[in-house]
């Protein structure tokens, strides 16, 4: 029922912030992390499309949410921006 009501951009800005909150875990320092699947595993594991998956990667690039490096990383630079996403409050946070 809840994930019935999130955006496509909510579930993308949760996995991308379970990603980061792993990295620290690791003891990763450093701003950029590797993303460890592609975007079509992404929106495999979290039911939306290829597409879906980089429409939303690319919203948050665009609002700088986050900056990317090559193919693979991801910088987060409004963790607020994504957490107000990623838990369904949507932009009003942000």
């Amino acid at each position: 029922m809840v994930l019935g009501r999130f955006t496509a951009e909510e579930p993308v800005a949760a996995f991308l912030l379970l990603l980061a909150d792993a990295q620290r875990r690791r003891g990763h320092r450093g701003p950029v992390f590797d993303l460890p699947a592609t975007r079509a595993r992404i929106g495999e594991y979290r039911g939306l499309t290829l597409e879906t998956v980089s429409r939303a990667v690319s919203s948050f690039h665009r609002r700088n949410f986050i900056r990317l490096h090559g193919q693979s990383g991801i910088e987060i630079l409004n963790e607020d921006a994504l957490t107000a996403l990623g838990t369904g409050e949507g932009e009003d946070a942000a």
